[in-house]
């Protein structure tokens, strides 16, 4: 009830055109620097082999890393974190692709596919997996799962 009630809050800030707390403009800052690295949208650099990456869009992979660096609960908050961001990147295409006819749509039916895949996958990958690593290892594997899904639709969208 409290989640509705926030979210009914934020949704009237938007529509009186308030701007979004810090936090929240940040998260969509980060979305939208994912995604234009992904595309390469709005950039100088040409895409395809041989290419330079600039330098923040190479940050990415270090910026998966840093969940690493904690323990227990605060890694687990981390990588959730980190998967509901990439996951906010999945959800940007098709806001990218609204003016598509269809495209939109179909995008939506792919990304919902691939989070029943992803929870599937990653419950074999517990059960299968070694004991003791078992609460590291499936946040971690929604983690490369969601990455490796978003680069790969979106190269597959965006590059020639």
């Amino acid at each position: 009830m409290d989640k509705t009630l926030a979210a009914l809050a934020l949704l009237a800030v938007l529509a009186a055109g308030a701007p979004l707390p810090p936090a929240k403009a940040a998260e969509a800052d980060e979305v939208a620097r994912i995604a234009r690295c992904l595309t390469g949208q709005g950039s100088t650099f040409e895409t395809g082999k041989g290419v330079t990456v600039p330098e923040a869009c190479r940050a990415l992979d270090r910026a998966e890393a840093v969940c690493d660096a904690h323990d227990g609960k605060a890694f687990l908050e981390c990588v959730a974190e980190r998967v509901a961001l990439w996951d906010k990147v999945l959800d940007r295409l098709a806001v990218t692709l609204a003016d598509q006819k269809g495209s939109a749509a179909a995008l939506r039916g792919l990304t919902a596919g691939f989070r029943t895949h992803r929870v599937a996958a990653c419950r074999f990958f517990e059960r299968y997996g070694v004991a003791d690593e078992s609460p590291r290892l499936v946040p971690r594997c929604h983690l490369r799962m969601t990455i490796a899904f978003a680069r790969e639709t979106y190269q597959s969208l965006f590059l020639p």
